[in-house]
């Protein structure tokens, strides 16, 4: 029997979302990131980066939906972090 590897609808809509987020928002944090000289200011260099996800919903994907929560699966995520 074969698998079926084929993305759902609502996958393939995450995959693209988490890569423009990816490209519009942490690709141009990374730098800023990598030329920090401590830990506090590589926080301080991604903090609004965080705060994006956060407002993008992506800091809540494991959370149970039926706790305000996106209720990512493991493979949600996955594709995700991809």
């Amino acid at each position: 029997m074969a698998i079926d590897f084929t993305l759902s609808d609502d996958q393939r809509e995450l995959q693209k979302n988490a890569h423009d987020f990816a490209e519009a928002v942490l690709l141009p944090t990374v730098d800023r990131i990598d030329r920090a000289s401590d830990g506090w200011e590589s926080f301080l260099a991604g903090r609004d980066a965080y705060r994006e996800m956060a407002h993008a919903g992506f800091t809540k994907s494991f959370i149970p939906v039926d706790y305000g929560g996106a209720g990512f699966s493991m493979l949600d995520f996955a594709i995700a972090g991809e």
